[in-house]
């Protein structure tokens, strides 16, 4: 998150920095704030009166008769709200799934979000006593959570926007733990990873596939073991009848023009009148939203059955893609082009990270 002071060269700039830094420390937030006196930084900034607070893109002005305690109220305020949103993590202690809380810490840094680690414990039951007896175990998993923290430098200063993580130990069922966890409303998405080796992974990746529909449409993330840790500046979008219908499109608008991302529709069909159709759809609806995209291409590739997955995924590493996303739903149209065998072999296969996204019937 990235807090910035516009004022003059004078006291109460000063003085504003020193009450909000003093506070972040107080709710151990190690943000950094960046202080600015030059004119047209406050013209870019789109500022009406100095002094003032930028938080993201919400900004707090102060006012001559107003406490500075009012005024740091206000912004601490706005950092605690925007730091509950968060991405939820399954971990295993793998490497691989060590990675992708990496990928998501990468993630949640650009995005203003914190992250939240969860391992899900499923006790083993002595069948006798009916009692666990793996107490020394679960032990062992919560002190793994606490070195991971460590690991992210959850106790150093970042010079960068720093990420608010918190760590769960769950004991239960691990699909319904999930399940459960993404009913909250603060959690935007759920980043895992893509290796399917161990049986921890096998059930979740199992899980999406089958249970994708109760996932409340909030976007899924997997990330293969090799995928850089770099944004993804450009995106391979699958385009399809329920993208142009559905809500959907709206997440990816709202996900991609914020963060100047480059965004690709690509259609897998044969059918050229159909591909134009829903061209000229969706480029009426990127015309009439108020969110742009830094750059748009709207093209098609062959369909080929059982294949579709390896040609948009060939189409993205041509074009230099950090993501692919694909729109998945729970009706059984035989003529749909994403349906769940082709999301399952995108989500274990897949080279670079996929975003699955699910559209209500």
């Amino acid at each position: 998150m990235r807090i910035e002071i516009y004022s003059v060269k004078n006291m109460t700039g000063v003085a504003l920095k020193s009450k909000l830094e003093l506070a972040l420390a107080q709710h151990n937030l190690q943000y950094e704030v960046i202080e600015k006196n030059h004119l047209e930084d406050f013209i870019q900034a789109g500022l009406s009166s100095v002094p003032a607070v930028k938080i993201g893109d919400t900004i707090i002005e102060h006012k001559e008769d107003t406490p500075y305690d009012e005024t740091v109220q206000k912004a601490m305020n706005r950092i605690l709200n925007g730091s509950d949103r968060s991405i939820l993590v399954p971990i295993d202690f793998s490497p691989e799934s060590k990675h992708a809380l990496r990928y998501a810490h990468m993630i949640a840094s650009h995005l203003g979000t914190g992250i939240s680690i969860v391992h899900v414990h499923e006790p083993i039951i002595d069948p006798i006593s009916n009692t666990a007896y793996d107490v020394e175990l679960l032990q062992q998993n919560h002190d793994q959570l606490d070195k991971l923290l460590i690991n992210l430098g959850w106790d150093k200063y970042h010079e960068k926007n720093h990420v608010p993580i918190q760590t769960h130990l769950e004991k239960g069922d691990l699909t319904s733990t999930l399940l459960k966890m993404l009913e909250e409303e603060k959690y935007e998405m759920i980043i895992m990873s893509a290796s399917a080796e161990n049986a921890f992974m096998k059930k979740i990746i199992g899980s999406m596939g089958t249970h994708l529909s109760k996932f409340i449409a909030k976007p899924l993330i997997i990330v293969p073991s090799a995928t850089h840790l770099k944004f993804p500046l450009r995106l391979v979008v699958g385009m399809t009848d329920e993208l142009i219908l559905g809500k959907a499109l709206k997440y990816i608008l709202a996900f991609a023009a914020p963060n100047k991302i480059v965004v690709d529709f690509v259609c897998a069909t044969n059918d050229v009148q159909r591909f134009e159709d829903l061209k000229t759809k969706l480029f009426h609806l990127l015309e009439k939203n108020e969110l742009k995209l830094q750059g748009c291409t709207i093209c098609s590739i062959p369909y080929v059955e059982k294949r579709i997955n390896e040609s948009l995924e060939k189409y993205a590493i041509e074009h230099h893609s950090g993501m692919m996303i694909l729109l998945t739903h729970h009706r059984a149209f035989p003529e749909r082009l994403f349906h769940n065998s082709v999301t399952n072999r995108t989500m274990i296969h897949s080279t670079m990270p996929v975003m699955i996204l699910h559209e209500q019937e």
